[in-house]
């Protein structure tokens, strides 16, 4: 029996698969901690997650200007990493000293918490909810929808890429390396150099890879880390559905502040003979701020994502991970909308593999939307490339795969 510690960003495009990890060390007789801040408080208690709460104070509300900023990473998500990272070099480190550990499994995401591993002589493996992130020559960083295929030329564009990639989270970096020297440990020059040398193991299935993306042999493929045991029991009208082909609408939990999409996507589905499901995210929105929507679609705060997918003919959405990974679960093709972080790299993934369309967010009208759905519906080459990778990722179970190869590496 071992003792694991568990770091992930607190939203729940992190928290979800690395409970479903927490979950399996738990059944095969491990312990495990979850080390967050307040914001993951609850939701580890009601998950019944094995919790230790990081304290800041005073936290970093804002960053200083200046920063770097992509199109399609900007300020919120960096101040998510930094703030993590400052929780984690001021809290982290004696907590995991308390806790007397015997290796950690760490979020990509999460740049300081290897470190903390690295100075306690303890073994770590990182932990990818997204496209791998990995600098290298034939992976273009997942900021962008071009899948990066070609010779020489695209392999400069991007090395170019990732180098710019990097560059953005220097000023955590450099943070990082603050406490690393004050440590005695050599410094960071790139984002490689905070993953595990052990393993980077992820939840997105080699089949959903880009197919000249090569990757060095520690950074693994499984499926995705989700044993639905923390899926809430949803009231949903399931009463109000007509029998119409179900389109399923969601642009996540995070950058779904606006109500103008949502509108422009149920003008361009109005006139389809198709019945449109919208999920809110549970966030922002409420059904109340999107009254008489043209067509009458079924809108609700937090959908039973898996129960409707499990009805719908297509999904529409902003190119999150897990939507994507049960949308393939569930063999339904995909128009994705990206709308920042690593949406553009999942998108360009569906594109790639046949499994659906993307169009960026800044082109949003309700005409590309309907003549890009009515594609999808009409080729039957987008269901059946769906179907087919159902069937391929169906018979795996990414939490298994991922702590059998942390076992194998901790024998």
């Amino acid at each position: 029996m071992a003792r694991f510690g568990i770091f992930c960003l607190p939203g729940r495009g992190h928290l979800y698969p690395a409970a479903a990890l927490g979950r399996e060390l738990e059944r095969r007789g491990h312990q495990y901690i979850l080390f967050n801040g307040i914001v993951a408080r609850a939701f580890a208690r009601t998950s019944g997650l094995s919790f230790r709460e990081l304290c800041l104070t005073p936290a970093p509300n804002e960053l200083p200007q200046g920063r770097p900023c992509f199109q399609h990473i900007g300020y919120e998500a960096l101040n998510a990493i930094e703030k993590h990272a400052t929780l984690i070099l001021r809290s982290g480190f004696e907590a995991v000293k308390e806790c007397r550990l015997d290796a950690l499994l760490v979020d990509q995401a999460d740049l300081a918490s290897g470190s903390v591993a690295e100075v306690l002589g303890l073994p770590f493996v990182s932990l990818s909810f997204f496209p791998p992130v990995y600098l290298s020559d034939t992976n273009p960083p997942f900021i962008h929808t071009w899948s990066g295929r070609g010779g020489a030329f695209a392999r400069s564009r991007i090395r170019s890429s990732n180098a710019a990639f990097s560059r953005f989270f220097t000023p955590t970096l450099e943070m990082v390396n603050d406490f690393r020297l004050s440590h005695g440990l050599r410094r960071f020059f790139n984002l490689n150099d905070a993953f595990s040398n052990l393993s980077i193991i992820t939840q997105l299935p080699k089949v959903l890879e880009l197919p000249h993306v090569q990757m060095p042999d520690h950074v693994q493929y499984t499926a995705p880390f989700d044993d639905g045991l923390l899926r809430r029991k949803l009231d949903f009208p399931w009463d109000r559905l007509n029998g119409l082909p179900v389109a399923y609408l969601t642009l996540g939990t995070v950058r779904n502040r606006q109500a103008a999409p949502f509108v422009t996507i149920a003008g361009a589905l109005a006139d389809l003979r198709i019945q449109l499901v919208i999920s809110l995210g549970g966030t922002y929105l409420s059904p109340d701020d999107l009254p008489n929507l043209p067509g009458d679609p079924i809108v609700v705060h937090y959908a039973p994502q898996r129960d409707v997918l499990s009805r719908a003919t297509v999904t529409i959405f902003h190119g999150g991970m897990n939507t994507c990974l049960e949308s393939v679960a569930a063999g339904v093709p995909m128009l994705a909308i990206p709308i920042a972080d690593d949406q553009p790299g999942v998108a360009a993934r569906v594109r790639m593999h046949g499994l659906g369309e993307i169009l960026p967010y800044r082109k949003l009208t309700k005409e590309r939307v309907r003549s890009l759905i009515s594609k999808i519906l009409l080729n039957g080459e987008f269901s059946a490339n769906a179907k087919s990778f159902q069937d391929q990722i169906l018979v795996l179970s990414g939490a298994r795969l991922a702590i059998d190869r942390i076992e194998a590496l901790l024998r």
